[in-house]
This record gives C-alpha cells, sequence and structure tokens, in this order.
C-alpha cells in the first residue's frame, strides 16, 4: 500500500458497489463516528474523504486536513459538507446529482397517486374498521382523477424534468415550473411551462412538488404565505430537503384547511421526533427520506462517489462538481507539490 493515496469512507454505506474500484487505486480508511472531533484525527494524512450517512464534514474537520483533495457526498444532497471552507482550501466537492432521479421520481409518482386516491387512508380504515367502512366512505367520493390537473414543480432539474415528462405521458397533466436557473426554451423540451414568479403559479396548482436544492435562497422557500396561495384543494409533496418547507406553517396550513393534504419524505429536522405531529394528521403521507434509496439508485451512486473522487485524484475533472469554481485553483495547487 506504500506509496498510495488514502480515500476515507465515512460511515457504511447503503451500497458497497464502489468500494472494488477504489481499492485498484488507492488505500481504504474506513471511520465510523460523528463527532467532529475525532474526525478532525483521523482525517489527517487523507486524500480523499467520502460522506456516507449524512456524516457532517465541518469547518473544523477541513482545518484539521493536511493533504484533503477532495471531498464527495454518496448521495445528490451537498448541505451537510461545508462547500464554503473547501472552496477556501481549494477542495472539489463532487456530488451524485442525477444519479437518483428516476427513482425520486418515481417516489414522487407514488405519492401523488397516494394523495390523489386516499390510498394510505383507506388502506388504514379497512384494516381497522373493516369492510363496513366502504359504504361511508364510498359516500364521501374520498378520491379523485388526476387526469389533467395541474402540476406545478418548483426546481426543474434531473428529478423535476424527469417528473414532468413522467407525469404528462402517464397522467395527461398540465406542468408549470418555476425555476430561475432554467430557460423557457429548456422547460419546453422536456413539456412544461416556465412560470416567472412563484407567487404566480401557487394558485394554479393541483399539486405543487418540491425539488430544488437547500441553500439560502431556497430556505423555507414554502412557508404560511406561500400556502395561503394555494388552492384549499391542493397538495403539496416534498421530496427534496426539509428545510425547503416551514414545517410549522405546513401544519397550521393542514389543521385550518389552507390545503388538502401533504406527502412528505423529508424534514427538519431530520430525523424528526417520533412525535412530530404531522404523523397523526390523516390528509398527510409520510416517508423516511427513501425516495432515492432504492437498489439500482444507491448502487450507481456508489459507483459514481469512487469514480469521481478516483478522477479528481489524477487530476481529472469530474462531472459533477459542486464547486467547479475552485477546479483551475485545485490543479494550480497541485503542480505546486
Amino acid at each position: 500500500m506504500q506509496g498510495r493515496k488514502r480515500v476515507m469512507l465515512l460511515n457504511p454505506g447503503l451500497d458497497n458497489s464502489g468500494d472494488p474500484l477504489l481499492e485498484r487505486e488507492v488505500e481504504i480508511v474506513r471511520v465510523t463516528t460523528s463527532d467532529p472531533a475525532i474526525l478532525a484525527r483521523e482525517v489527517k494524512g487523507v486524500h480523499g474523504l467520502i460522506a456516507r450517512g449524512g456524516v457532517r464534514v465541518t469547518g473544523e474537520v477541513l482545518a484539521a486536513a493536511d493533504v484533503l483533495e477532495v471531498v464527495a457526498t454518496s448521495g445528490a444532497g451537498y448541505d451537510h459538507i461545508d462547500v464554503d471552507a473547501c472552496s477556501e482550501r481549494a477542495i472539489p466537492v463532487v456530488n451524485n446529482t442525477g444519479l437518483n432521479a428516476v427513482s425520486v421520481a418515481e417516489h414522487t409518482i407514488g405519492l401523488i397517486v397516494g394523495l390523489a386516491k386516499a390510498i394510505p387512508l383507506t388502506d388504514h380504515i379497512l384494516r381497522h374498521e373493516g369492510w363496513k367502512s366502504r359504504t361511508t366512505y364510498a359516500g364521501e367520493q374520498i378520491g379523485f382523477e388526476i387526469d389533467g390537473r395541474t402540476l406545478g414543480i418548483v426546481g426543474v432539474g434531473n428529478i423535476g424534468s424527469r417528473l414532468t415528462q413522467k407525469c404528462r405521458a402517464a397522467f395527461n397533466m398540465k406542468v408549470l415550473a418555476y425555476d430561475p436557473y432554467v430557460s423557457r426554451e429548456r422547460m419546453q423540451e422536456f413539456g412544461a411551462t416556465k412560470v416567472d414568479r412563484l407567487d404566480d403559479m401557487l394558485p394554479q396548482v393541483d399539486f405543487l412538488s418540491i425539488h430544488a436544492p437547500h441553500s439560502k435562497e431556497t430556505h423555507h422557500i414554502i412557508s404560511g404565505p406561500q400556502l395561503a396561495k394555494m388552492k384549499p384543494t391542493a397538495y403539496l409533496i416534498n421530496c427534496a430537503r426539509g428545510p425547503l418547507v416551514d414545517q410549522q406553517a405546513l401544519l397550521e396550513a393542514l389543521r385550518n384547511k389552507v390545503i388538502a393534504g401533504a406527502a412528505l419524505d423529508v424534514f427538519e429536522p431530520e430525523p424528526p421526533l417520533d412525535t412530530n405531529p404531522l404523523y397523526q394528521l390523516p390528509n398527510v403521507i409520510v416517508t423516511p427520506h427513501l425516495a432515492g434509496v432504492t437498489g439500482e439508485a444507491v448502487k450507481r451512486m456508489s459507483i459514481g462517489a469512487a469514480e469521481q473522487v478516483l478522477q479528481v485524484l489524477r487530476g481529472e475533472r469530474p462531472p459533477r462538481l459542486v464547486n467547479p469554481e475552485v477546479w483551475d485553483q485545485f490543479l494550480e495547487r497541485g503542480r505546486a507539490r
């Protein structure tokens, strides 16, 4: 192993398909902890770091790194990595955006269907009240058709674009989309109509699905004022990041019937308390941040993280750089060593 660079794998991965790729070229160091003080000690002498299981890579950890060249996340999100601190040190950060897009889009569709047909609720009713419940709830016409409804999407990247195509093809849905960073022409390519102002889109949609990254700009992008602009018959779906939605405002909107219901795969904070009041509402579907965790997706992401770490260590530009502005500086730093 002498002379090989070292790559730290933080915490067990959901899939280890990328490990054999790493082992061909580098020495693997496995560390299972989320304690910043321990990580700051263990990161010395490490050239690459793959953060798995949501472990935070803080400025404190990065300050202790003496030879670190690349930080990778095992998923698409990178809000657990201090990207600014990495950029200050000309350390490239890579993620796996797009590699779980099919899984998340399909999960979102499952939640849309579940809300429209009240599947979790009627499953619960039948199990607890028996077949006699059918008479009561059939009279209430508990479900509705999705065909021809309007879907609003916030964030039209890899997931949002796939969701648009699938919902148009499967359900004949009209799709409106809000994303300041995607052109009108690009949205038209996959069948979405661009809306310049989020507030203009909200009153028109039957389903609002969030697929933006979490940043200062998008923090609580959906809160009380936005929910108040939605139809009382509309539903909110969040399969992106919990802090995009003001959870307290959502709870109040659901209790006061400002909107009809919600489906959440993510929460603020995570993990949420087991006593989270959203769990108790019959018009809410909850899943434990599993939208992108399918066998196919986690294998692609494990391999994607490994491939990109190796590319950076070889001096090759990776395809999914979170902070591309540091690449030239990183190369210069390498030449100076």
